[in-house]
């Protein structure tokens, strides 16, 4: 392929040879009007071709000196096009993985419908700066040769090319200088937004969905209450209320729960006390589909959110229909405390402990609470019984999922996605190429081809 230096040559021999046409047509006996028209337009555009063979290199010096002088140059726009194909590569890249994720429960089709317009905006932005990315990558590789390209089709005689190269030379001068410009003027009109979809962690190391009960020290099952999910750094990732079987439940009422693939660790929350549960570390990934974790220190939990918690330890214990004594080991200091709502009484009888009453709130629950108290060592009995308890505590469910205190998709930022990736710049190489078919009709382009003789 013959290179810069020779295609200019050519340009410069063609408009010579335009030149001595409009001479030879000029110096023709022939008394032909429309023909002789075309002298002295073939001179000057000879002349003009001539001139652009001299100072083509010169324009696109100046295409880079007017970019420079707004702001613009080839490595800001470099890392303006690396970010925004990262932001939109990693959108892409989470829908991905979300329509990946096993779904048994079903509990990811709202998600996954959520993030269809989130899907499609991307790849809408995707295929655009993929476009953008290709213009870039000829005018930065091939500008030079490409303008020289449109000099020589400009310098063909009777304007047979003239259109098209003027456009060629104008393409590569605007697109030079206005997209080195494109993050600029990007900066001026919008700001640059964050994903608008926030990936959970379960999307990034695995899920899983497990059926997880919750149960007390004596092996009964714990009811109502919130359990409280953290990854192994201690770091709070879910929380899902507690039924009247002891099963956490997810925010569609489902028994299977989403929970990432490793290791986790449970609280239980209930009546403004929260226990650590046992094993310490879960392994989610080698149970199998359902989870149990208890408490070491609640031992009675006959109704929701009615239990009974000690930091001693049980020796013994009895039950019937309606109470339940139990004999435990306190040292001085130790004690028992029970926490029932206030309108589901507990009976509580004791001998030898200090008794201390109070009262609180949770989750718009009035709670009353005794706390036995031992000022020696010995073990104790202590008989429990209680009333059906039918209080329903306002908990929601936060999703390992969709993460808590947030929503999978921001269409805020989704709007501003749309505005700063896909429409401003849309905007921008419109009006790019709109300035393009000016200067090429500046420079003379807007004719067609009509090479009329008569």
């Amino acid at each position: 392929m013959p290179g810069e230096a020779e295609i200019l040559v050519a340009a410069y021999k063609l408009a010579i040879l335009t030149f001595y046409i409009g001479v030879l047509i000029y110096a023709l006996p022939i008394p032909l009007p429309g023909l002789k028209r075309w002298a002295p337009t073939l001179m000057a555009d000879s002349i003009l071709a001539a001139a652009l063979v001299f100072i083509i290199y010169s324009l696109l010096d100046l295409s880079d000196y007017i970019a420079s002088t707004l702001g613009g140059s080839w490595p800001l726009y470099d890392s303006w096009y690396d970010d925004a194909m990262g932001v939109i590569v990693s959108v892409k890249a989470a829908v991905a993985a979300l329509y990946s994720v096993p779904d048994p429960g079903g509990v990811l089709g709202g998600a996954k419908i959520l993030a269809a317009p989130v899907d499609k905006a991307a790849t809408a932005a995707l295929l655009f700066l993929l476009t953008v990315g290709g213009i870039h990558l000829l005018i930065y590789t091939y500008g030079p040769l490409l303008a020289t390209v449109g000099v020589a089709l400009y310098s063909v005689p009777f304007r047979i090319l003239r259109g098209a190269g003027a456009w060629l030379i104008s393409f590569i001068l605007v697109f030079n200088a206005g997209l080195q410009v494109l993050p600029v003027f990007l900066a001026t009109v919008a700001s640059a937004p964050g994903s608008p979809i926030n990936p959970p962690s379960s999307i990034e190391s695995g899920v899983v969905y497990r059926e997880v009960r919750v149960l007390n020290v004596m092996g009964d099952t714990v009811k109502g209450g919130l359990l409280v999910v953290y990854n192994s750094t201690g770091s709070r990732i879910a929380a899902y209320p507690v039924d009247g079987d002891g099963y956490a439940r997810s925010s569609t009422g489902d028994r299977q729960v989403s929970l990432p693939d490793g290791e986790v660790m449970f609280d239980y929350v209930s009546n403004a006390v929260s226990f650590p549960l046992e094993p310490d570390l879960v392994d989610t990934s080698s149970q199998g589909g359902e989870i149990l974790v208890w408490s070491p220190h609640i031992f009675w939990s006959p109704g929701t959110l009615q239990y009974a918690y000690t930091i001693g330890e049980i020796t013994g214990y009895t039950a019937n229909e309606t109470h339940s004594t139990y004999q435990i080991e306190l040292y001085p200091g130790e004690y028992v405390e029970v926490r029932y709502p206030q309108d589901c009484p507990v009976q509580v009888e004791y001998q030898g402990l200090e008794a201390t009453e109070g009262e609180t709130s949770w989750e718009g629950i009035q709670v009353e609470k005794l706390r036995l108290k031992a000022h020696q060592h010995g073990v104790y009995n202590i008989t429990l019984g209680a009333t059906p308890c039918n209080v329903t505590p306002s908990l929601e469910a936060e999703d390992y999922l969709s993460g808590p205190g947030g929503d999978f998709i921001d269409y805020n930022i989704l709007a501003a996605f749309i505005l700063y990736y896909f429409t401003v710049p849309m905007i921008y190489i419109f009006t790019l190429f709109i300035a393009t078919t000016g200067l090429a009709r500046l420079l003379g382009g807007r004719e067609r081809i009509p090479v009329r003789i008569v």
